[in-house]
């Protein structure tokens, strides 16, 4: 029989699928067709002892190939079968085009392989792990793609991960079913005593172990108690032990006397290529539907003793300015403000501080963000400015997010921080020092609509955006109007259902129209006249300078403001 060449080389690309992902890898060659029966296929492969996954009770994988019609083509569909036992080595083995690839190159991970020839068309695959007895696995879960083609003369290979808990022409799919076992936590050790005297250091160290030797993520989080920790966990070290364990300390303090609830979650991690970071595998495998968790937690609580001292740790600080002040040289982090003092009407409260960008003493009031909530939206407009609702929780600061320091923290400065990108526009003298941002923002007139203000708002007083893609400047506006590319005060001031104004903080674009406050909407915090339910996910500067490049509704597009 005549060999036949591949009409083009298939290039490396990822499908969708629930359950599991998949990694997709082609090689292009000459392949020789066989002869076969309608519904048969020519199988090879090596015949191998039992193997364990010495991890979970699996032995064999059942491979599930259900052939489907691709577009426009007419077929009678067959499902073909095939039991396959885990190979003798584990992922990525030192195969270089496994590490990384997702695994981590340090990992080891139990698989079973199939590798067959098959008619050129589409497959749905679903791989099942089985137990000794051949019945289906109780640790593990099945995986599954879809929609998978055989192209003649080459070959589709596949990586699924089962998380633990008519022609004559030949084509061929290699599926590879790779196992993930959750993290382990072991131990969790106090230094001096799960008791303690108020404001003096809780040393509280974790030990956990992974299966799979995957690296491991921390997550300590204070879920109750009398106040906020004047002190939230911060890491003090992490130290990987000789038995492949790892421990990792923190270190905290509390400023009222009393119980204190803290939780803590382990979760196993693989490489984030696209981000040059690491992300969580329950995660990775959430994005196709795979909702099997793959952590570990513990709940646990310390006690703070009264030693008799009055006013708390320090005195309280009103802002993030007054605490660098008092303190140079504080990092970045959580911090307890009070805004009135011990004597005042207004309750403490927990505040994220970044000292460190542009001088520090910044406080974060609030974020907008592409986390597929309808927060900041034309018909809410007022939760930045007189309604005092706090939004979100300060430990997620890539949601959307408003903090009581919005409505009582007097200031001068402003500073604006998109991620992902990490670009930052700051803003000197917009308030005077005597009221908060919500106040200062509700004495603004509503719609802006005067031409001549282009190019003359607050100007930017460092950062480092610039004037480029939709941006006509760099100054900072509030309430901006919608020209729609004219010079008409009073089209902007019709409040036409047409029209794209926004509220709060916003930046000078051309969308469709001539500069100046052209569509203002898509340059803003969200709200947009034209919708007043829904919160546009411009993300302030960021769209209009192409920098929210991280996937839509996923929290990973987002603006956060603070004020100094």
């Amino acid at each position: 029989m005549e060999t036949k060449t591949p009409r083009s080389r298939a290039p490396l690309r990822s499908l969708p699928l629930a359950g599991a992902l998949t990694l997709l890898l082609t090689a292009c060659g000459p392949v020789e067709p066989t002869e076969q029966e309608a519904g048969r296929t020519k199988r090879t492969g090596l015949l191998l002892t039992l193997r364990l996954d010495e991890y979970s009770d699996v032995t064999a994988i059942h491979f599930s190939l259900e052939r489907r019609s691709c577009v426009d083509e007419v077929i009678v569909p067959y499902t073909l079968d095939f039991k396959r036992e885990l190979e003798e080595i584990r992922l990525p083995g030192g195969i270089p085009d496994f590490e990384d690839e997702p695994f981590d190159r340090d990992s080891s991970h139990a698989f079973a392989d199939l590798f067959v020839t098959l008619p050129e068309g589409c497959y749905d695959i679903t791989t099942f792990p089985l137990a000794a007895d051949g019945g289906p696995s109780m640790d593990c879960s099945p995986a599954a793609t879809w929609n998978t083609e055989v192209v003649n003369g080459q070959t589709t290979e596949l990586l699924l991960i089962n998380q633990c808990w008519a022609r004559e022409e030949r084509g061929a799919i290699d599926v590879i079913a790779g196992l993930n076992h959750p993290p382990e936590l072991i131990a969790v050790n106090f230094d001096p005593s799960r008791f303690v005297h108020q404001c003096i250091d809780q040393v509280v160290c974790a030990t956990a172990w992974d299966a799979d030797e995957d690296p491991l993520e921390f997550s300590w989080t204070q879920v109750s108690g009398p106040a906020a920790l004047f002190e939230s966990p911060k890491e003090v070290s992490t130290t990987r032990n000789d038995d492949g364990s790892v421990t990792q300390c923190v270190r905290m303090v509390a400023e009222t006397p009393g119980g204190y609830g803290m939780k803590l979650v382990v979760y196993d991690l693989l490489p984030d290529s696209a981000h040059g970071e690491q992300m969580r595998i329950q995660d990775y495998l959430a994005h196709s539907g795979n909702l099997y968790p793959s952590n570990d937690s513990l709940s646990f609580p310390f006690y703070a003793a009264r030693d008799g001292r009055e006013g708390g740790c320090t005195e309280a600080a009103t802002s993030c300015k007054t605490l660098l002040e008092r303190e140079p040289g504080l990092p970045s982090g959580l911090y307890t403000l009070d805004p009135d003092g011990a004597e005042g009407a207004l309750e403490p409260y927990l505040a994220w501080c970044d000292m460190s960008t542009h001088g520090g003493g910044w406080t974060l009031v609030m974020v907008s963000s592409d986390d597929d909530q309808d927060t900041w939206t034309w018909s809410s407009r007022a939760l930045m400015t007189t309604h005092a609702l706090s939004v979100g929780d300060v430990h997620e600061r890539n949601r959307d997010f408003k903090s009581p320091a919005l409505h009582q923290v007097a200031f001068t400065d402003l500073l604006f921080v998109h991620a992902p990108s990490s670009q930052w526009a700051a803003y000197a003298s917009v308030g005077n020092g005597s009221t908060d941002l919500g106040h200062f923002m509700a004495g603004l007139a509503a719609p802006a609509c005067d031409p001549s203000l282009g190019g003359n708002g607050y100007p930017l007083s460092a950062g480092t955006i610039s004037t480029q893609g939709w941006l006509c400047d760099t100054d900072l506006y509030f309430h901006l109007g919608d020209l729609d590319g004219t010079a008409d005060t009073n089209y902007c001031k019709g409040n036409s259902g047409f029209q794209d104004s926004t509220y709060g903080p916003a930046w000078n674009i051309s969308f469709n129209h001539a500069c100046p406050f052209d569509e203002p909407a898509y340059a803003s915090t969200g709200p947009a006249l034209n919708y007043p339910t829904f919160e546009t996910p411009s993300i302030g500067f960021g769209e209009a300078l192409g920098l929210n490049t991280g996937e839509p509704g996923m929290a990973q597009n987002y603006l956060q403001m603070y004020v100094r």
